[in-house]
């Protein structure tokens, strides 16, 4: 498709991608899966990465394991994408089943909930690579007034955290 195109011209030129499927009303989870071993297929320069929409899949721990397995063949780690707010635990317990195979995986934390700060706290001391969002869906308890210092602050603790880390 027209990602694939893109995403081949930016590897000719050594810019990495992040690269994912949307998929369309008839997409079954299985489809996802074989559109991203597709994906999967295409040659992309070191630090591209597949990103996952979890929901789509059913949180199934199959599939996205099987999208895993494509990527690290193709050197492509996956990302777990922004998600709504009724889904973040789900996709977090997603992100868990994977990071003992999958090392490189990760997730999107949206900067302006409240709670990301937390999630980013139990990510601490694991492999998981964590890629800050300002977020589509609004905080359901109470939304960020300031989406620039909610961002900023994500950062921080994240960074914090990193030290906590390398400190033990």
């Amino acid at each position: 498709g027209g990602g694939s195109r893109v995403a081949r011209r930016l590897s000719r030129g050594g810019i990495a991608v992040t690269i994912g499927y949307f998929q369309g009303d008839a997409d079954d989870a299985d489809a996802i899966v074989a559109a991203y071993g597709r994906i999967a297929a295409t040659p992309l320069p070191p630090g591209s990465y597949l990103s996952v929409k979890a929901p789509p899949l059913g949180f199934c721990p199959q599939r996205l394991r099987r999208i895993a397995e494509a990527g690290t063949a193709a050197g492509l780690p996956v990302l777990l994408d922004a998600h709504a707010p009724a889904d973040a635990d789900a996709t977090l317990d997603a992100l868990a089943a994977l990071l003992p195979d999958f090392p490189d995986s990760g997730i999107a934390l949206p900067a302006r909930w409240r709670r990301s700060a937390a999630d980013a706290a139990r990510l601490s001391g694991t492999s998981a690579r964590i890629r800050v969002v300002k977020g589509e869906w609004a905080d359901p308890l109470c939304d960020a007034a300031d989406g620039d210092a909610a961002y900023l602050t994500l950062i921080d603790a994240l960074v914090q955290g990193f030290c906590q880390v390398l400190a033990l």
